[in-house]
């Protein structure tokens, strides 16, 4: 079985300069794993994964923890400090470029399913684009699909 046969072709996906907030949304409103990142041709740039928001430190500015508690904390923005409301504001202007992992892993259409069963074992990732020869996004597929493949329907 290869990997066409198991994909989502009708993928979610971010710009570069949509907000990490937007990105957040469409994560949680979706109920999904990972949003690819793409250019107006639908090359693969990146992609962010919900665990994104909680581990990954991509830049020196932007360390999201970090922010989600400080504004915890700012009940009152009014009364936070100068350097807090730099930090609010350099947390409101992040973009997905700015956390999302640019050199991620793909697989292939016509890939099997066994070799996406390697790459998830190797990575640990739950959902991996899928892109064609001119690395241009054409799907995505995950754990769940690779599962659904796997177990037979009950008839």
């Amino acid at each position: 079985m290869n990997i066409s046969e198991i994909m989502t072709r009708e993928v979610i996906t971010a710009k570069e300069d949509d907000s990490i907030v937007d990105v957040a949304r469409l994560i949680s409103a979706n109920k999904i794993h990972a949003v690819p990142v793409v250019d107006d041709r639908m090359f693969l740039l990146g992609i962010i994964a919900e665990s994104d928001f909680f581990t990954k430190n991509a830049s020196e500015e932007i360390y999201i923890p970090s922010y989600i508690e400080l504004l915890q904390k700012l009940r009152f923005p009014e009364m936070a400090g100068v350097d807090e409301k730099e930090e609010v504001r350099t947390l409101l202007l992040a973009k997905a470029g700015d956390i999302m992992t640019k050199d991620c892993v793909t697989i292939g259409e016509t890939d099997d399913v066994k070799m996406l069963l390697d790459m998830i074992r190797k990575t640990g990732y739950s959902s991996i684009p899928v892109v064609d020869d001119g690395l241009r996004l054409v799907g995505i597929v995950s754990v769940r699909d690779a599962l659904e493949a796997l177990v037979p329907e009950k008839g």
